[in-house]
């Protein structure tokens, strides 16, 4: 089809360009509304009775400690496994995700073999607000204190014994994250020209159809003047 032609058919099928573009844009506008989410990386340790954070061996390599704060992960994501990316260090927002949680532990492996090396607990919350961020995390490091004294209380381990859970303090910092200038310029484009591509599809198909149903009609013509003759 030469330009001429095309842009004919644009015309004559304006209003499935317009309603395609129209599209884009309410996409453009849902995007813009939902641009920021608040997000938060707390940490929590685990460590041997009356230890320090700062001492060399203070429980956090320990693979026994390990062990038990992989089961309080368990229990805290109800038996479900938590999500594991290829970079323990993206940010869980990085994947798309909007509102959620996702309770692990430090993982030294991959997405496919995890390796855990440290007796830690990571929270990693996004939402679309710094409230609903925080209420999500005081309640999960209450769940994660709870249960660990739970599951010990439960193994007979005497309280002077027990594990301690410490939350690391500037780990409780919520942020807010917002896509930058140019990546919502870009996105806008990106619409745009797929609103057009659409839209321009949608009227050529139009136009393809109208031409084999003037064809038919005219092939059909002929056939019942002969008849009536």
């Amino acid at each position: 089809m030469a330009l001429r032609g095309l842009l004919l058919t644009l015309l004559r099928g304006w209003y499935l360009v317009v309603a395609a573009l129209l599209c884009a844009a309410l996409l453009v506008v849902h995007f813009a509304q939902d641009q920021v989410v608040y997000t938060t990386r707390t940490s929590i340790t685990f460590t041997y009775p009356n230890a320090s954070e700062l001492e060399p061996y203070n429980g956090t390599g320990d693979k026994s400690v390990i062990s038990f704060v992989s089961a309080v992960v368990e229990k805290v994501n109800g038996g479900v496994t938590a999500s594991t990316y290829a970079d323990d260090s993206a940010p869980y927002y990085g994947a798309g995700i909007r509102r959620g949680v996702n309770v692990t532990l430090p993982n030294d492996g991959g997405q496919f073999v995890a390796i855990y090396r440290m007796a830690q607990i990571d929270i990693e919350i996004v939402g679309p607000s710094a409230d609903w961020v925080k209420s999500k995390q005081t309640g999960i490091i209450a769940d994660v204190f709870r249960i660990s004294e739970d599951m010990q209380a439960a193994a007979g381990v005497r309280f002077a014994d027990r594990i301690i859970p410490t939350v690391v303090p500037l780990s409780l910092l919520i942020t807010s994250v917002a896509p930058s200038r140019s990546s919502l310029i870009l996105a806008v484009a990106g619409l745009g020209a797929a609103g057009l591509l659409v839209g321009g599809w949608g009227a050529v198909t139009v136009e393809r159809l109208r031409s084999r149903a003037r064809g038919a009609r005219g092939r059909a013509a002929p056939d019942s003047n002969s008849t009536t003759a």
